[in-house]
Parts: C-alpha cells; sequence; structure tokens
C-alpha cells in the first residue's frame, strides 16, 4: 500500500523459495503478480502469474490468478488474452445454473474497465459497456440484471453516449419500476435527456423527483 514494490517482490519470492505447500507458494506468486503489477512491470507479471497458474490450474487460487492475469492483459491492452481468460473461467462456473456467478465474473471484469487500478491505463467505458451486455444476457436474477442494466446505463454516460444512456435508464425505469435504483436511474436519465438536446423532457423527469 505504500508503493514498497521492490522489497514486496524480494520478500515474496523468498516466502515462495521456502513454501512446501503448493498451495502456500501459490498464494505468494499470486500476491507478487500483483505487486509487480502495480510497480509497472506488467511482462514480469503475466510471467510470474502464469507459470503459477500452469503449475496450479485447478488449485484453490486459480481463479483469483485468472482474475489478476486478466486484469495484467487489460491493462496492457491486450483484450483478447484478457477475454480468453474470462471465459477459461467461465466453463469453470457453467457447471450447472451458475450464470448469475457468471455474470458477476463479467460485471467484475467491467468496472476494472471503468475505474482502472492501474493509474497508467485509461478508462474503457464502451468495453465496459460491451461486458455488461453479455453479463446481462447471462443473468437469470431479476436483481442481477436490473443491476448490470443500470450499470449499461451508467456507462454510457461515462462514454457521453448520451441517446444509449437515455435508452439504458428509461429501460430500466420500465422493466423495473420498483427497483432499488429507480431514484437513481429517474435522475440519470434526467441528464442524459438535458445532454440529448431533450431539455422540457429532462425537466419533467426531474420533477417527478
Amino acid at each position: 500500500q505504500e508503493g514498497h514494490f521492490a522489497e514486496a517482490q524480494a520478500a515474496l519470492a523468498k516466502l515462495a523459495d521456502g513454501a512446501k505447500d503448493r498451495n502456500e507458494k501459490t498464494y505468494y506468486a499470486y500476491v507478487r503478480g500483483i505487486a509487480l503489477r502495480l510497480d509497472g512491470k506488467k511482462d514480469d507479471a503475466r510471467e510470474t502469474l502464469t507459470a503459477a497458474l500452469d503449475a496450479d490450474p485447478k488449485g484453490t487460487w486459480a481463479a483469483k490468478l485468472r482474475f489478476e492475469l486478466a486484469a495484467v492483459e487489460l491493462a496492457a491492452g491486450r483484450f483478447a488474452a484478457a477475454e480468453q481468460l474470462a471465459r477459461a473461467e467461465a466453463e469453470t462456473l457453467l457447471t450447472g445454473d451458475r450464470k448469475d456467478r457468471l455474470a458477476e465474473v463479467y460485471y467484475a471484469f467491467a468496472r476494472r474497465l471503468l475505474k482502472p487500478d492501474d493509474p497508467i491505463s485509461p478508462p474503457d467505458p464502451n468495453g465496459a459497456y460491451e461486458l455488461l451486455t453479455q453479463a446481462r444476457g447471462l443473468a437469470k436474477s431479476d436483481s442481477l440484471r436490473a443491476r448490470l442494466l443500470f450499470a449499461m446505463g451508467r456507462a454510457s454516460q461515462a462514454a457521453n453516449n448520451h441517446g444509449r444512456a437515455l435508452q439504458d435508464f428509461q429501460n430500466y425505469l420500465n422493466e423495473y419500476p420498483k427497483g432499488a435504483n429507480r431514484n437513481a436511474a429517474r435522475y440519470h436519465l434526467g441528464e442524459a435527456q438535458w445532454h440529448a438536446g431533450q431539455h422540457l423532457p429532462a425537466r419533467l423527469t426531474r420533477t417527478d423527483l
């Protein structure tokens, strides 16, 4: 947290070398991969995480390794590789009725595109929107589908696509009139209408608040 990444990497490498348990060794590699990514060493992070995943592909830390490795690929602009990792994780989740869990995985990746934790990587709201659309296509529960639709509207706003945002928020209010985010959706609908040049509807929408 204090940015002492080099010291952390050295300490974790030493701990991993001394670990006798495979699960413990994988954990140290996972944390070291995060430290390398945050230190801007994306290639080293990719190598460390990939090696750990190859050594223990079905272990306790495999899902977190894939998730972190996908974050590395996203930060490096390697979107196809990140999507491949997401699909690999999806295959492990689609055993049985787990589509909501898979949708949550896509949702998590979308949030990373909207708010990267790497200061060098710019947000990608359009990429996030595509992931949110895929997630909503998978999700089964009404509460999750509603959250995803609201998030799609916010991603549209972040992309300055006000026409699309207007449609997303209107769809939310039509489909989920009692949804948890109905007031926020109405407020953001007014914003989208205003930016889309629909000033009178925007005023009426905000009056309804």
